[in-house]
């Protein structure tokens, strides 16, 4: 069966509009909470709602999905879904509705991240700025990170004072360094005074270049040596790759806790936080 439609603007009724007796609008649908851009902590719930209309039928269900797998779904309004025990990560939320023509739409996504890390950042320690002894003087050079650079002999030794170690473990540390002559060079590198390791630097001499190394930290503060064993060679810095763990009330990702914290959080209020969590976050507030 067909409908027709007369084009009453031309006036005239033999201009008709055909369309199929089934043709309908579809659905509308968004993610009304979380919003985008947003962290919550890991392994907790959260409520997901959506708001899906359609102009000329009814919603027949509000599917939710996580990328491509399907949370769940709801057939009644207001249509939500709670998410158990979410783990640590960066997700994409969507809803898609159905309406009772079976036309669908998709909200668009919404970026959720779960957990503490949300990058890194190097902490940098100049080899000037550590505590040295022996045959040590302090050169300059503009190739270097930042001119300057410890010029180390066979007796020389390096001391680092390194803070804010978020957690016990062990983490990437970059040495900057350059080869006077000869190569490899190998120097004695311990943590916190503890057993000496050789550590092997090679390349091209008279270039600024880098070694990776792995090392054990404790949370908190630790003390990194290095003594000479077999010089001479010149050492600019050392950096260390450290998960950056912004405060639990920073809730827009931007490490800072400010107003539009305070916003995001009255807008889903207890969802997803609870009462419970509400003295560490308001802990980090400064305003």
């Amino acid at each position: 069966m067909l409908v027709h439609i007369a084009d009453l603007s031309y006036n005239h009724p033999e201009d008709v509009l055909i369309l199929p007796e089934n043709a309908g609008v579809p659905p509308t649908c968004s993610i009304t909470w979380p919003t985008s851009n947003i962290r919550i902590r890991s392994h907790t719930d959260l409520r997901i709602h959506a708001d899906a209309e359609d102009m000329d039928g009814i919603i027949a269900k509000v599917e939710f999905f996580e990328g491509t797998q399907k949370l769940g779904e709801d057939t009644e309004s207001p249509y939500t879904f709670t998410w158990i025990d979410i783990p640590e990560g960066i997700y994409s939320l969507t809803a898609r509705a159905t309406d009772s023509n079976d036309l669908t739409a998709v909200s668009p996504p919404v970026s959720l991240t779960a957990g503490g890390t949300t990058g890194s950042r190097p902490p940098r320690y100049e080899a000037e700025d550590a505590a040295f002894s022996g045959t040590i003087t302090i050169g300059s050079d503009v190739s270097a990170s930042n001119g300057q650079f410890l010029n180390m002999r066979n007796d020389g030794m390096i001391t680092w004072t390194v803070e804010n170690i978020p957690a016990a473990g062990i983490y990437d540390m970059t040495i900057g360094f350059k080869l006077a002559y000869g190569s490899p060079k190998t120097q004695y590198l311990s943590v916190n005074g503890g057993p000496q390791t050789e550590i092997a630097f090679s390349g091209d001499t008279g270039i600024w270049l880098e070694n990776t190394v792995q090392v054990f930290l404790e949370s908190g503060s630790n003390s990194i040596q290095l003594d000479g064993y077999w010089s001479w060679m010149y050492f600019d810095y050392i950096e260390l790759n450290l998960p950056v763990l912004c405060a639990y009330g920073d809730l827009n990702l931007d490490c800072q806790v400010d107003m539009n914290d305070l916003m995001i959080l009255v807008a889903g209020w207890m969802n997803p936080y609870e009462m419970a969590d509400m003295a560490d976050i308001s802990a980090d507030w400064s305003f």
